[in-house]
């Protein structure tokens, strides 16, 4: 066996951790039906590559973590300690979060830590009530999402049970500021933080689950319905000892045409219509704008709109953004616009947030956690299935005093902890199919900050990625990222450096780029590189690939930072290839003490 990496005394020391050079490596994942995506030919050659600096595989283990908290998930220690699990995460994820909510949500239980089968719980199907709803029809669909409304509801209520008056008002007052503060003041967190301890996170799992269960009946309900006689009407519903869930809760009915709807509870037959608050909806058809509608804020929320091109317009916590709740949004059909300041298109934080896009050319656009973003003990998943879209973070919340003419985006597959002793959660952004423009500033794409994880997975198309500073596949303090591009001609151009398969900072990123004529423009820190005890790394299997750096410290980089070096590999596996910075079609090299690159065929 080679020396083992020993990278990181200085810094080990300073934090006055035991180092963990005698623990036995783990093995990389297996492989899914498909096959791992670093399979033996890959893995041959990057033990080629770490040959040149008198490494190997099982030396990537080395000690990531010297700090532990309560709020830590086990796939962020997982990831650290053994960086190449990046590659099955990115996997699991593109498998995991597709085109069906109760599948992910179900998966996603696994990604919090909870065995999916002890989240099963069964409605109660006694429910049942009068309306004086005509015709029959939209009164049973009415019902029946009310059923499953309560159902939700009363998931949400069994988390929160531990709390009292005090800790609810704490939460209203002050939980949306763990991430959504426009003040940008200094405030103490801990009394929202300890409120949150004593909320039971499975049952914000059950309540999402519950919701993703509505979504399949609503749908299949909706198939056999003919709205066109519909009359809209709105409805008060009276307090009911049995059903409390449902105290005060308004719901309307909506015709085929036009509506301007701010019940609680909607079904709306069809017609270009506006809502504006409303917490639960069923659309059927039109080309529809929605306000402040399905948010999650110590809440549950859920929007189904079936047909149109529709337009989402919200602040924070919304479009499947959730806080210390659960959301989901289901776009069937449509070339839609998603408009939203923070904490909103699929993103949560101490709770599960999820959209899903099914269909058309989509446009998103948020400043700031969006796009798939997990805070503290969060999962936040956005999901489009087809189509060419674009999305865009930034542009309103400055990056002062260290950037201040640019702005932070921390979205588009982003994890974020809370520095120094709270671990961050889960942020994915999967985009199946279509060519499609990503555009961040500082922080995104598949990155992370303080022991969490983000990924960013496109499964398809010719895409491109713009970034200021921060992501395209890096962990940043502490963390663990990746960014996974299957197939197509892709542009990845970052302006500042730490982007494009870095490990910042005891930290682990990848970027792996399976197919296509790729171009990888940087600054320093780029195209596998790494510092201060980190992990980066480039992975392009096939195509004629280009990579331009305008500073020396990219392809293939390690520099020593905070007393310790980190470990930086570009890895070539195809085509014919071109660098600005040293490197060369068919050869190997080494940067400072423990960078390298490798360009060469594929191993047989």
């Amino acid at each position: 066996m080679k020396r083992r990496l020993v990278l990181f005394f200085a810094a080990a020391a300073a934090f006055g951790v035991a180092l963990r050079a005698e623990d036995p490596p783990k093995e990389v994942p297996t492989a899914k039906a498909e096959g791992p995506l670093l399979d033996k030919a890959v893995l041959k050659r990057l033990e080629q590559a770490l040959d040149c600096v008198n490494l190997s595989v099982e030396d990537l283990g080395w000690d990531k973590r010297p700090l532990s908290d309560d709020w830590r998930l086990a796939c962020v220690n997982d990831t650290l300690d053994h960086p190449l699990a990046l590659a099955d995460y990115a996997q699991r994820a593109e498998k995991e979060f597709a085109d069906d909510p109760s599948a992910a949500v179900l998966n996603g239980a696994a990604w919090l830590d909870f065995e999916p089968a002890k989240l099963q719980v069964l409605r109660d199907e006694k429910f049942g009530m009068e309306l004086p709803i005509q015709p029959a029809a939209a009164r049973d669909i009415m019902l029946a999402a009310l059923r499953e409304w309560r159902f939700a509801e009363s998931q949400r209520l069994s988390a929160m049970e531990a709390l009292d008056d005090a800790d609810e008002a704490s939460l209203a007052k002050d939980g949306v500021r763990l991430y959504a503060d426009e003040s940008e003041e200094a405030w103490d967190s801990t009394a929202v933080l300890a409120v949150a301890k004593k909320i039971d996170l499975a049952g914000l799992v059950r309540a999402e689950a519950a919701l993703a269960g509505a979504v399949k009946m609503l749908r299949s309900a909706a198939a056999k319905i003919d709205g066109a006689a519909w009359k809209s009407d709105t409805w008060r519903l009276p307090n009911m000892a049995a059903y409390p869930e449902l105290k005060g809760l308004t719901v309307a009915i909506g015709g085929p045409g036009p509506d301007r709807h701010t019940a609680d509870l909607v079904i709306d037959a069809g017609g270009d219509d506006e809502y504006t608050g409303c917490r639960f909806v069923l659309d059927l058809g039109g080309d529809d704008t929605y306000r402040g509608c399905g948010k999650g804020m110590v809440a549950i929320g859920l929007i189904v709109d079936l047909a149109g091109n529709d337009r989402y317009i919200d602040k924070n916590i919304a479009q499947g953004g959730a806080a210390f709740g659960a959301s989901l949004l289901v776009d069937v059909a449509g070339d839609d616009r998603y408009e939203a300041d923070q904490c909103s298109q699929g993103s949560a934080f101490y709770g599960v947030g999820m959209l899903f896009d099914l269909a058309g050319d989509d446009g998103y656009r948020g400043a700031r956690h969006v796009q798939g973003f997990g805070g503290v003990k969060g999962l936040g998943v956005l999901s489009d299935v087809a189509g060419n879209d674009t999305y865009y973070a930034g542009g309103k919340y400055s990056h002062a005093p260290l950037l201040p003419e640019n702005f932070q985006s921390l979205s588009q597959g982003f994890g974020f902890g809370l520095r120094p002793n709270v671990s961050g959660g889960i942020g994915i952004l999967a985009d199946h199919a279509g060519n499609d423009q990503y555009t961040a500033e500082v922080f995104g794409q598949g990155a992370s900050y303080w022991f969490a994880l983000g990924l960013l997975i496109d499964s398809a198309g010719h895409d491109k990625y713009d970034l200021y500073q921060y992501g395209q596949g890096s962990g940043i303090h502490l963390s663990s990222a990746a960014l996974f591009d299957r197939a197509g001609n892709d542009a990845y151009s970052c302006n500042n450096g730490v982007a494009q398969g870095c490990g910042h900072d005891w930290a682990a990123g990848m970027l792996l780029d399976l197919a296509g004529n790729d171009y990888y423009q940087g600054a320093g820190m780029t195209h596998g590189g790494a510092n201060a005890n980190g992990f980066g790394i480039l992975i392009d299997r096939a195509g004629d690939d280009a990579y331009s750096g305008v500073r020396p410290e990219c392809q293939g980089f390690s520099f020593q930072s905070r007393g310790t070096f980190g470990l930086g590999v570009l890895l070539d596996l195809g085509g014919k290839d071109k660098y600005s910075q040293g490197g060369r079609d068919g050869t190997a090299w080494t940067k400072t003490t423990l960078g390298v690159g490798l360009d060469c065929e594929e191993a047989k």
